[in-house]
């Protein structure tokens, strides 16, 4: 009898510690992800320290995105050199990365990967929660035939997004940074003019007229100073945890309509941008423009900060969110992190996303 006492006293305990023991290991994963944000904030300022100026959120179409750019100053320069293959046209097109289901390893295309180095850029300890996910982080392509760019490397993070265009006027330029790109797009200029986030399009010094006039990328350079975020550094949201429903972790779709593929495309590389890419595999908008009244039209903050999977409407699956219980990380522009937690109006996050809007508002 006393035995069985002592036995149940056990088993009480062990139920009393193991909530407890739960929780010290989330505590340590976010800890973990916080000092993430802070490597990742520290490269942008050493890149801006280099090359004075900003990373650029993409160079061009198809070409590499800021989380490329940054390798060098992340302790990942190996990984940049495949990339630009000696300082040239910073591609990672159609062939650059050799996919189960999609483009298969060619020893005779210096652009393709081999798998060890595709093992490389699945494997950047900084670039995953680990609440979310660790080791390789590889999206299963959901289109057999396709691959190439829009395969590769996931991560929990993304750029933060922000536009002043009207929606009702131009849809969905809010999630397109490359529809910026002058030697993509005619209207580029006035696209340009929308992008209020922290960062934008790489300025492309010259243009191939035997090509279509598309740009030469090789000839990029930085567009803008951190005098951009003219708010302040620490008035500005730079990054944040992408929300990724459960059941779409890992997993990359480019074909199908437009909106189901933003729905669904949220855990594509980050490390391309594409013509039938998701904006939301590398970023997510907190400003989707603003109203007749110069008001924000913002995301619903308790819908996008959290892990939930959600009813299925494109724009709140390219929101943020993460696995944290009711909170989700930012990187905020003078290199600190912050937990914002899941009840922050929307409002607050649209004006902490634009980069000038002049309003006075204090981090939650």
């Amino acid at each position: 009898m006393e035995l069985l006492v002592v036995i149940a006293i056990i088993g009480m305990l062990i139920a009393l510690l193991l909530p407890a023991v739960q929780a010290a290991r989330e505590a340590a994963r976010r800890m973990q992800c916080s000092n993430n944000f802070k490597q990742l904030g520290l490269a942008i300022h050493n890149f801006h320290d280099t090359r004075n100026g900003l990373p650029p959120g993409i160079v061009g179409w198809h070409r590499v995105t800021m989380f490329g750019l940054i390798f060098p100053f992340a302790e990942q320069g190996a990984l940049y050199d495949r990339i630009m293959l000696n300082n040239s046209d910073p591609v990672t097109f159609f062939g650059w990365w050799a996919s189960e289901g999609g483009w298969v390893y060619d020893p005779n295309n210096p652009r393709s990967l081999n798998a060890e180095e595709r093992k490389g850029f699945s494997s950047i300890p900084w670039m995953k929660c680990p609440t979310r996910r660790s080791g390789i982080a590889e999206a299963v392509f959901e289109a057999p035939g396709h691959g190439g760019a829009n395969a590769g490397p996931q991560t929990d993070y993304g750029m933060v997004f922000a536009a002043t265009n009207p929606r009702e006027q131009d849809g969905d330029a809010h999630m397109w940074v490359r529809g910026a790109d002058p030697g993509m797009n005619p209207d580029a200029a006035r696209n340009l003019s929308f992008h209020r986030g922290p960062f934008r399009v790489a300025n492309v010094a010259s243009y191939d007229a035997n090509a279509g006039n598309h740009p030469n990328f090789n000839t990029w350079t930085v567009r803008d100073s951190i005098s951009w975020w003219k708010d302040g550094t620490s008035n500005q949201l730079v990054l944040g945890e992408k929300h990724i429903p459960p059941k779409r972790l890992g997993k990359c779709q480019q074909t199908g309509d437009l909106y189901e593929i933003f729905m669904n495309g949220g855990d594509c590389s980050y490390l391309t941008w594409g013509v039938d890419t998701p904006a939301g595999a590398h970023g997510r908008p907190l400003c989707a423009g603003l109203d007749n009244n110069g008001k924000p039209m913002f995301l619903d903050a308790a819908k996008l900060l959290s892990a939930k999977d959600l009813p299925d409407a494109w724009a709140i699956q390219s929101g943020f969110g993460s696995y944290h219980p009711g909170t989700c990380m930012f990187l905020i522009g003078d290199g600190s992190v912050r937990s914002i937690g899941t009840t922050t109006p929307g409002d607050m996050l649209a004006w902490l996303a634009i980069v000038d809007d002049g309003n006075s508002v204090a981090l939650p």
